[in-house]
């Protein structure tokens, strides 16, 4: 039985993301993800590309299939309700006071509204 330290080398040892684990992989996966947020809030009101778009992420990020594919579907749930909810807010302050929050000097953010 693996004793606490050989299972804390275990996780240090396991690949970051994507199976990749040296700091070159990590920045090319942070750059996928940049570039696949990118699209989705470019096509927030069709979020699901197609596969002359999925072919061009694959390209870009050196993502599987696969990789892309579940990155759409979870960003689907997690990311857009943030995004709308977010919007939603941003248009009742724009109705209450004229502006969004971002162009106000003294924004703070809102207490009333928990974003998860």
């Amino acid at each position: 039985m693996a004793t606490t330290e050989e299972k804390r080398t275990k996780v240090k040892t396991q690949p970051l993301f994507f199976g990749i684990g040296d700091e070159h992989g990590m920045h090319v996966c942070l750059q996928a993800v940049a570039l696949m947020t990118d699209w989705l809030r470019q096509h927030q009101d069709n979020p699901y590309p197609n596969d002359d778009e999925k072919e061009a992420l694959i390209a870009s990020t050196r993502l599987t299939m696969n990789q892309i594919n579940y990155w759409f579907t979870n960003a689907r749930r997690r990311l857009l309700p943030k995004w709308t909810l977010q919007r939603q807010i941003e248009e009742q302050d724009r109705k209450l006071h004229g502006k969004t929050p971002s162009q106000s000097a003294d924004h703070q953010p809102r207490e009333d509204v928990i974003v998860l």
